[in-house]
């Protein structure tokens, strides 16, 4: 709902709006919207994972993850997962998982907000365009306080938000509804709103 790439403060007023002319399903970005992370960059991230002698941890993690999308995108045709970065590293993805239950915490006025439309029953799911699995992606925001709700993920669902828009089809139908009946709460303007 933010014109740029920016978290996502309080969308109260406009999903209360669309609720009232019409809506029937409500769906949130999962970072930078329901999540934020205490660091200043995504990626920073990596830099908690620690050094080596003599190697950046955090270097490594970053080039296995461009390996890994290439391979996955060009060679298997799909989306990459946390697990297929993890095949191209010496060390385990449980740490890196650990440090992101460490560093998100909930978006106040999305916690508040996701609470209220459970609590009224008003259908709500999370979609994100990552390589954390829809499970992952759920111990974080169960983590966060959030009560369950359906969580897609670029990484199980092989589609995404961004290029054509196939992870937005895939919720609308498995909700079976239809696009104009959908309100989805987002940061970045292209992957969230075009």
């Amino acid at each position: 709902m933010t014109p740029a790439s920016h978290p996502v403060v309080d969308p109260t007023s406009e999903v209360e709006a669309m609720l009232a002319s019409g809506t029937q399903l409500v769906t949130f970005d999962v970072f930078d919207t329901l999540l934020w992370r205490t660091t200043l960059f995504p990626h920073d991230v990596f830099l908690l994972l620690g050094k080596k002698p003599g190697q950046s941890i955090a270097a490594a993690r970053r080039f296995a993850e461009k390996v890994a999308s290439v391979i996955c995108r060009k060679v298997l045709r799909r989306e990459p997962a946390l697990s297929d970065v993890y095949r191209l590293l010496p060390f385990s993805m449980q740490q890196e998982l650990a440090l992101e239950a460490r560093v998100c915490v909930p978006n106040p006025f999305c916690l508040r907000l996701v609470n209220s439309l459970h609590r009224r029953k008003i259908p709500i799911a999370a979609i994100s365009d990552m390589y954390l699995s829809s499970d992952q992606i759920a111990r974080l925001l169960d983590g966060a306080g959030y009560p369950q709700l359906p969580v897609y993920s670029s990484a199980s669902e092989h589609a995404t938000k961004f290029s054509h828009g196939q992870l937005f089809t895939k919720v609308w139908q498995r909700h079976r509804i239809a696009p104009s009946d959908v309100l989805h709460v987002g940061d970045t303007i292209h992957a969230d709103v075009a």
